[in-house]
């Protein structure tokens, strides 16, 4: 089995907890919470999991960024991820999603497929899955986190 490494900077939602655990269910997990306990991620599985405040910001998450990016321009060099975001509100899952990306992209991250799984508050974003899924939003959110482990 092939390990896993799960960027969770900072206090998380219980909706966060369930998408987590939905995309790491049987999978090895390594978990780094804080920019002191980063591995070499080169070639490596990653799974960000990112809790929002209200106003967008992890900063914890951005330590994480900062002290990857400080080990060079191939700090990320053939490692694959996805992110799990959630936000309180209806904002900011987007665009830090895309800065996400962005930033790791430049490190050598890729994100294959539908790499993005985002929580907002009610789950709005998710009612056009409902019109083809039988399901509650919880539940769509859960299955969608799962599917991840595929990428």
């Amino acid at each position: 089995m092939k390990k896993v490494y799960l960027i969770i900077p900072g206090e998380i939602s219980h909706k966060l907890s369930k998408m987590v655990e939905a995309a790491t269910n049987g999978l090895d997990t390594f978990i780094i919470k804080d920019s002191a306990s980063i591995p070499d991620l080169r070639d490596k599985k990653i799974i960000f999991a990112i809790q929002l405040d209200s106003l967008g910001y992890n900063i914890a998450l951005n330590e994480i960024l900062i002290e990857i990016g400080r080990r060079g321009d191939n700090a990320l060099y053939g490692a694959s991820a996805v992110i799990l975001i959630n936000s309180p509100n209806d904002l900011y899952t987007k665009s830090i999603s895309q800065d996400i990306i962005f930033k790791t992209n430049l490190m050598g991250c890729r994100f294959p497929g539908h790499p993005v799984v985002e929580g907002i508050e009610g789950l709005k974003n998710l009612r056009a899955w409902q019109k083809q899924l039988d399901l509650s939003l919880e539940d769509i959110s859960v299955q969608l986190c799962g599917k991840l482990r595929k990428n």
